[in-house]
């Protein structure tokens, strides 16, 4: 669906983050869905008619283009309406989306259609959904539905099908016609609307969401609300800033330097013969060179600064930070911590850790044989870990022409970079009973002019004490100094908001 949330458009976002490991928002050409719930409303239902009115003002179709700095990256097209289903009258949301850039010198293609279905009764809620993606070649099918009480989700990727239940999701077309009550003149700016999104790509679909009016519509615009409005958006910590007339009234966003725009639906879909080159997004160079690359570093001291939205890198084994004040702060990270950072976890924690999830399919027999090969005999979490982070270093082929949000495809095309391989072997360690999450972050090389740092992917298992970094791409457990933390958390995507204002400079160093 498209109003009262935040377009992410899927697939660039996957160009411009993946080598940050940013595994949570995905390869899969295909957003996340985004609406709230406005909770100082009553929930009472008003009754079908309200609904079908409703979907009358939100049929229609529109188009947009989308553009990172002025450079035409790819388009939106959004249809709305009502079809009879065999779960009753239903508001039909179809959604179509193509992105093509380049990036370090490979171009990167997507495509993505997804349907959604909402029943024009009750609280008009999400009945079905649709997903279709082709992201270099790679074709993926989701079919999601309700189904005795949950929500059915099959995926058919790799020559594979993997089903699972959700909980249903909470989102609804009552949300959108109560987002279009807040959003009016007598709503002071400051104000806050919450409620859900739903992300078919994490195992608990359900998001919730916080939207703040930024601005008002100019006296001029009349007092019947038709003007435009400034909203922010945050989901999981990330924000997208929105200029609209309401539920379907959305006339831009943006998120990053990433803009979408309405447009005429042939200018919209005109991308050029030139891709632009999103290389520069996920480099950030300093002005210390500190070697080739990050393997002979032992200690680095940083100063980031251009921390957005309250942004502080979390604390890692290696990596221990220090807030300076707003927009700043201080990290230091070490090969081999002095008194390393005991972190024991419970047993849910565990169990969140070992569990099979979209895209890390644990549970999968040719993951966990796989899994039982080559580290059956192991004992010891840090050994099995060993060997299978070495196994996906040895069979894992560098290409970034081959992306994959499934460690299933990964171990289908054995290729990728280093979220590919970060997202393999999590799957391969949980198969192996030993919990192990994804790390998204920086990695410091000297290819870069003068030496930087740029995007990338890597993981953590926890060997019952605490928790352990195996970078796959690099051959390492525990790993070096080059190595700069963001993101552990893959419901925590704050880090979004520094792309484009974060700079880096290094105040010490030490090579081995």
């Amino acid at each position: 669906m498209e109003p009262l949330q935040w377009r992410q458009n899927r697939a660039l976002v996957l160009v411009v983050f993946i080598v940050l490991g940013c595994l949570s928002v995905g390869t899969g050409c295909v957003d996340a869905k985004h609406s709230t719930v406005w909770t100082a409303s009553s929930d009472a239902a008003t009754g079908a008619s309200e609904l079908r009115a409703a979907a009358e003002r939100w049929t229609g179709r529109k188009a947009r283009g989308v553009y990172y700095h002025g450079k035409k990256v790819g388009f939106e097209v959004v249809e709305i309406g009502v079809e009879q289903t065999e779960q009753g009258r239903c508001l039909r949301v179809t959604t179509e989306r193509c992105n093509r850039v380049s990036m370090f010198g490979e171009q990167l293609n997507s495509l993505a259609t997804d349907v959604e279905w909402f029943l024009l009764e009750g609280e008009g809620p999400l009945v079905q959904y649709r997903q279709v993606s082709i992201e270099q070649g790679q074709r993926t099918v989701t079919n999601a539905i309700r189904r005795d009480g949950k929500f059915e989700i099959r995926t058919e990727l790799a020559g594979e099908s993997v089903v699972r239940l959700a909980e249903l999701p909470k989102e609804s077309l009552r949300s959108w016609i109560r987002f279009d009550e807040w959003l009016s003149p007598t709503t002071p700016v400051g104000a806050v609307f919450e409620g859900w999104t739903t992300d078919l790509e994490q195992t608990d679909v359900n998001r919730r969401s916080v939207s703040t009016l930024r601005t008002k519509p100019e006296a001029s615009s009349g007092a019947d609300g038709t003007g435009i409005y400034g909203v922010d958006s945050k989901i999981d910590g990330a924000i997208v800033s929105f200029r609209t007339r309401g539920c379907q009234g959305i006339e831009s966003w943006e998120w990053s330097g990433i803009e979408a725009k309405l447009e005429p639906e042939v200018q919209a879909r005109a991308l050029g013969g030139v891709s632009p080159d999103l290389t520069a997004i996920t480099v950030f160079p300093v002005a210390a060179f500190m070697g080739d690359d990050s393997t002979g570093l032992n200690r680095v001291t940083l100063r980031l600064e251009g921390l957005q939205a309250d942004f502080v890198p979390p604390e890692s084994g290696t990596q221990s930070v220090e807030s300076l004040s707003p927009g700043f702060c201080r990290v230091w990270v070490a090969r081999e911590p002095p008194y390393p950072r005991e972190d024991p976890i419970d047993a849910d924690a565990r169990a969140r850790f070992l569990r099979a999830d979209p895209g890390i399919e644990s549970d999968h027999p040719r993951i966990r044989g796989l899994a039982d090969e080559v580290a059956g005999q192991a004992k010891d979490p840090v050994a099995k870990a060993t060997l299978l982070q070495h196994w996906v270093y040895e069979n894992v082929k560098g290409d970034f022409s081959k992306r994959a949000n499934s460690a299933l495809v990964v171990l289908e095309q054995r290729a990728g970079v280093c979220a590919e391989s970060a997202r393999l072997f999590v799957a391969l360690a949980r198969a192996a009973g030993v919990p192990a999450r994804e790390v998204g972050g920086l990695l410091y090389s000297g290819w870069v002019a003068g030496g930087g740092f740029i995007g990338h992917g890597w993981a953590q298992v926890h060997d019952g004490t605490r928790w352990i970094d195996v970078d796959p791409s690099w051959d390492q457990v525990g790993v070096d100094a080059g190595h700069v933390c963001l993101q552990l958390d893959s419901d925590d995507n704050s880090f979004y908001n520094v792309l484009g204002s974060l700079h880096i400079t290094v105040e010490r160093f030490e090579r081995r």
